[in-house]
Parts: C-alpha cells; sequence; structure tokens
C-alpha cells in the first residue's frame, strides 16, 4: 500500500510539475479587430498586407481574418473580423508600441469607420475563481486515505509530501491555492 501511494504521489507531482512549468511561461493575449471598411482594396494593399509581416515579427499568429461572419444575435456591422494570438503581452504591446505599427494607424484609421470599428487585447481565457500556480501555492487531497500536499516551488519541481490531515499545515510563506483537486481520481488512485 506505501509503495502504491508513493508510486501514486510521484506520478501526480510530476503531472503538476510539468503543468507548473508550463504556466511559469505567459498566457497568449489575443487582439480581436472588428472594423468597417470603406473601401477594401486600399485597406488590404495599403494596411493588412504592411502589417502581416509586422504580426509575425512580433511572434503573433492570425486565427481569423475575414470579411464575412455568421451572425449569431444583435447587430454586427463590421466587415473585417479579426483574431490574433500574442504569445504574450509584452509581445503584443511591443507590436502596438512599435514604430512600424503606430506609423499604420492613421492609416488604418483613415480606411475604417471609426465610430463603430474596435481593436482590443484580451487575455487568455481563466475560468472565474481560476489562477495561475505560484511559487509557494499548495493543495491538499484529504478525501484520499493518506493526505497528500503539494506545495509548487520555483522551477520545475513540485514537492509532494504525504501528512496526516490534522498535522498539515501551511507552511510559512505559503498560499493557499484555489485548485480544486479531483477527489474522486485521488480516492480511485490511492486505494
Amino acid at each position: 500500500m506505501k509503495l502504491k501511494l508513493l508510486i501514486t504521489s510521484m506520478m501526480l507531482a510530476l503531472g503538476l510539475s510539468i503543468h507548473a512549468k508550463a504556466q511559469e511561461a505567459e498566457s497568449p493575449v489575443y487582439m480581436v479587430a472588428s472594423l468597417r471598411v470603406d473601401d477594401m482594396k486600399p485597406f488590404l494593399n495599403g494596411y493588412v498586407f504592411p502589417v502581416t509581416p509586422m504580426l509575425e515579427q512580433a511572434g503573433a499568429e492570425i486565427l481569423v481574418a475575414t470579411p464575412q461572419v455568421q451572425l449569431l444575435e444583435g447587430h454586427y456591422s463590421a466587415n473585417w473580423s479579426v483574431i490574433v494570438r500574442f504569445p504574450s503581452q509584452a509581445a503584443a504591446d511591443g507590436w502596438y508600441q512599435s514604430p512600424e505599427y503606430q506609423a499604420m494607424i492613421p492609416l488604418r484609421q483613415g480606411l475604417t469607420d471609426t465610430d463603430v470599428s474596435t481593436l482590443f487585447f484580451a487575455p487568455q481565457f481563466l475560468m472565474p475563481g481560476q489562477k495561475k500556480l505560484r511559487a509557494g501555492d499548495y493543495t491538499e487531497f484529504r478525501d484520499c486515505d493518506c493526505p497528500i500536499r503539494l506545495v509548487i516551488i520555483p522551477g520545475p519541481i513540485v514537492i509532494c509530501t504525504v501528512a496526516v490531515a490534522q498535522r498539515a499545515r501551511p507552511t510559512s510563506g505559503a498560499r493557499r491555492s484555489n485548485l480544486t483537486p479531483d477527489r474522486k481520481v485521488m480516492t480511485n488512485v490511492a486505494t
């Protein structure tokens, strides 16, 4: 039983360390543009084609660029819709603030109806209450045969300690995570 619990703890720690390492990197940021273009040909030739390489240099990926959308509800007067994914907020801000792109803004504004056009950045979606793991965060799995505490430390390692629930106390400076352990899976694995 102890060997099974140790193996389970190690597998869980490995899985969470990979997750924590992935979350160390900044989350992607999305740019959403809904533009009302007055004349599409000059817009494409004068703005879209020159801006596309600038986006690529910033590490961005154009996910959607279309004059046609399927409107499900409401009123949508834009005739050019774009969604671009940047690797980070810093990359998105760097692109937008670059002298090259700043020179393109007046051109875009001159070719679009600025009263109904929008352009904005949005962070990667996190469910309400969800947060990135930080060093010192911990969570406990108490519904198992033997409670497990996972502590996130800097680097790609997760410390996994097995402790009696009554003795499990936050370490100095540790912050309780709002992670939601899958108690059913943990119970099945530990039994």
